[in-house]
């Protein structure tokens, strides 16, 4: 009789514990007999714990993990049960839910979105209708107890830098050819980040030797748009010969950037969202090293990065503390219980990368190639809006992807000929190779739009480009009993002379898109 009851207060443990872990944001579990509405949204006293600590929640069996030559000792904790039944995908998340109200969002979708859109403000590249997204989501993420000033100070500082860098320099690297000449709004405009560089370059110019790693290279901290674009070394070294690209992609000005940054986001997250220039003696007391907090990065790095290849050493193992010591480092169980690792994959994981040293890929792990044959599908059936949010939401997650931009202006063309032009310029300055597939798209955008002699001076220069051939979806804009639908083409050159053909020709009245004609 004592064996049953042992069994039965083991399973009401579990089943308590399981049903609390499947409790998560913005939901919650209406079913419930604690659930209630407030003005707020579903919430709860999370009296599921307290039940659960009645049935001994603190008497489960201990777990021994080796790990490299540690032993991690800790008690097991039952929560894959229920809620590790759905596997997690940080990226089609943030797809899934980036058009719900934010209170109806996911935790991870928030801070995708975040990402996304305080990256855009660094950049001023904000749309004006999204101009209070960063402080809308900031409040919805502290109204579910998530501690999102920590997160985000270790989750962004050093995407922010980098893209405040990007910013300073867009000009002079664009004056330089080392990138294309359409994108980003602050292009062509005096910038303040570009004068703060000016500036301070003087002082970090100084110490430039710090950075030279006993080579006669320095050390460069490329964005990820730039080191692109750097296969065969020569932006890095157009960079290095240029004193003032070279400090502002050097040490001394990025790590310093994510120390502003990180603060920032700290103590005051608005000067970050309206991308405040830091004050020059300011900003040279700031520590020369890269901003850093482990358990920020932790609450940051489960909920927005999937692969566990991509998470430092210091999360895998503060994840380990929470599965097997129930170490929360003071984070809501409810906004951990949004993903359920198994214990066992995260000690492998643990292992691997003590024994590998390999360090995390940070690779969001969307190829936009996946997408093309859903997004023609959707284009086929007349979905031009459809096939152009899936690219629009890949940008959010990738956002400096030349091909991502591509396919994303190759979808507007049926909607926003403009906006598609934007697109693809987008897509040129994230790309070193001149793309005649982009340029044709370019030519029928300017086309649409009825700037038929800018499309003939494109489409000139387009040309003189060498075709090799290969295969590419492209609007069939010029024969009217197909018009206006994407078809495979196997000769782009011949493609582009039956469109100078067609604009010669007079073939449309101007601002027809494909679908119209």
């Amino acid at each position: 009789m004592e064996q049953d009851d042992g069994r039965r207060n083991g399973f009401l443990l579990n089943a308590a514990v399981a049903f609390g872990d499947a409790c998560t944001r913005p939901k919650l579990t209406p079913s419930c007999p604690f659930y209630r509405e407030s003005e707020a949204g579903p919430t709860c006293a999370e009296q599921c714990r307290g039940v659960a600590e009645s049935l001994g929640d603190a008497s489960r069996r201990i777990a021994h993990h080796r790990i490299g030559g540690l032993v991690l000792t800790g008690r097991e904790i039952p929560r894959s049960a229920a809620a590790g039944a759905e596997e997690f995908d940080a990226g089609r998340l943030y797809i899934g839910d980036r058009h719900l109200p934010f209170r109806d969002q996911s935790t991870t979708a928030l801070l995708l979105g975040l990402r996304h859109h305080t990256i855009n403000a660094v950049l001023r590249d904000t749309d004006p209708d999204e101009h209070d997204f960063p402080r809308k989501i900031w409040a919805e993420l502290q109204s579910r107890d998530f501690p999102i000033a920590q997160a985000a100070a270790a989750g962004l500082s050093l995407p922010l830098a980098r893209a405040a860098a990007s910013r300073a320099t867009l000009n002079r690297l664009t004056s330089f050819g080392l990138v294309g000449s359409a994108g980003l709004k602050s292009a062509h405009i005096k910038d303040p980040w570009a004068a703060f560089l000016t500036e301070i370059q003087p002082s970090l110019s100084a110490g430039t030797g710090e950075i030279r790693a006993g080579t006669s290279t320095p050390a460069l901290l490329l964005p990820g748009w730039l080191s692109d674009l750097d296969r065969d070394g020569a932006v890095s070294a157009a960079i290095s010969s240029d004193e003032v690209l070279r400090v502002a992609f050097g040490p001394g000005f990025v790590y310093r950037l994510s120390q502003w940054f990180g603060r920032l986001l700290t103590d005051d997250p608005d000067q970050v969202f309206n991308a405040s220039v830091p004050d020059r003696r300011l900003f040279l007391g700031l520590e020369n090293s890269l901003y850093t907090d482990e358990t920020g990065d932790w609450f940051w790095t489960r909920l927005t990065q999937t692969a566990l290849e991509d998470w430092l050493q210091s999360a895998l193992v503060l994840e380990w503390s929470w599965q097997a010591q129930d170490d929360s480092r003071g984070m809501s169980h409810r906004i951990l219980q949004e993903r359920a690792l198994d214990p066992d994959v995260v000690s492998r994981a643990c292992l691997n990368r003590l024994t590998s040293g390999t360090p995390a890929s940070g690779n969001f792990g969307f190829d936009p190639t996946l997408f093309v044959n859903r997004a023609i599908e959707l284009l086929s059936m007349g979905d031009a809006e459809g096939a152009a949010d899936i690219f629009s939401g890949l940008t959010e997650l990738r956002p400096t992807d030349a091909d991502v931009w591509n396919n994303l202006g190759f979808c507007q063309m049926a909607l926003d000929p403009a906006a598609a032009l934007n697109s693809l310029g987008r897509s040129a300055i994230f790309s070193r190779e001149t793309s005649p597939v982009r340029m044709v798209n370019q030519v029928l955008a300017l086309h649409l739009m009825g700037l038929d002699e800018d499309a003939l001076i494109l489409a000139s220069e387009t040309s003189n480009l060498a075709f090799a051939r290969s295969s590419a979806w492209l609007w069939n804009h010029t024969m009217p009993q197909q018009a206006g639908r994407p078809m495979p083409n196997n000769d782009i050159s011949e493609y582009l002379v039956e469109l100078i053909q067609h604009i010669k020709a007079g073939g449309c009245g101007s601002g027809m898109s494909p679908l119209d004609e």
